[in-house]
């Protein structure tokens, strides 16, 4: 089985930057994705020109800062993205506001001059079921693998892959994650695991309540035990080059 440990929220926070790059130095993380148009975005570049071997996909934002286009059905009264709760109530969106600012969103990742890896999103957003088609055009456009749950098997030439969200939200240490790793590896040939390791730092205790967790993934990704477990498994660590239309 081969894994990707992908590593969200690269650009917005240095903290974050700086854990999500010693996951990659000392630990299992080869792939991470940068949320443009944050504060953190121009320190996460100067990252990736200095660790060769990152690859580096999107996070689209539609509900956290503020966007790149007008998009006046998609902000609040404080010009800010709508909030997840706010999505979830939804019945229905101005999809070609949804189309642009997520071209636009990549169009910028693009000007950064770094390779697109992959498409993901934060809170999940491009899994909305309203959002999911605008995305998934938007993929294919590009030609850039999505990240999705029941993303079919035949977008990626018949590769069975999966994604888990487990690392998140449950403080996960090193026999966790080797369950985890228990639990897919006879079944699975690509297993994407999200994660979101940090230093937290005065930028995140402001914009995250996720924060102490965020620390104890960068330990366990970062764990010599935990590394010697998956070569004992014969499982080898990846990024998205391994999935392609």
């Amino acid at each position: 089985m081969q894994i990707i440990f992908n590593a969200d929220d690269f650009g917005l926070t240095q903290g974050i930057n700086h854990g999500i790059v010693e996951a990659f130095r000392s630990g299992v993380v080869r792939s991470t994705t940068l949320m443009v148009g944050m504060s953190a975005e121009r320190h996460a570049l100067e990252l990736v020109k200095e660790n060769s071997g990152l690859h580096v996909g999107i996070h689209l934002r539609l509900t956290t800062g503020r966007p790149l286009t007008k998009a006046m059905t998609l902000i609040d009264e404080h010009g800010e993205f709508l909030s997840l709760a706010d999505w979830e109530d939804k019945q229905s969106i101005d999809a070609r506001e949804v189309y642009e600012e997520v071209v636009m969103q990549i169009e910028h990742f693009l000007q950064l001059g770094i390779p697109l890896s992959h498409i993901d999103s934060h809170h999940h957003i491009h899994m909305h079921p309203l959002i999911a088609p605008i995305v998934y055009k938007v993929a294919q456009r590009y030609r850039v693998p999505l990240r999705g749950v029941g993303v079919p098997d035949h977008l990626y030439n018949g590769i069975h892959y999966r994604f888990s969200d487990k690392f998140y939200d449950h403080a996960i240490g090193v026999e966790q994650a080797k369950q985890l790793i228990q639990e897919h590896i006879k079944d699975v040939d690509i297993l994407e695991v999200m994660c979101h390791p940090a230093y937290i730092d005065a930028d995140l205790i402001k914009i995250s309540s996720y924060q102490q967790q965020r620390e104890i993934e960068l330990s366990t990704l970062t764990s010599p035990e935990f590394i010697r477990f998956l070569r004992l498994h014969d499982v080898r660590v990846t990024d998205y080059s391994v999935l392609t239309y």
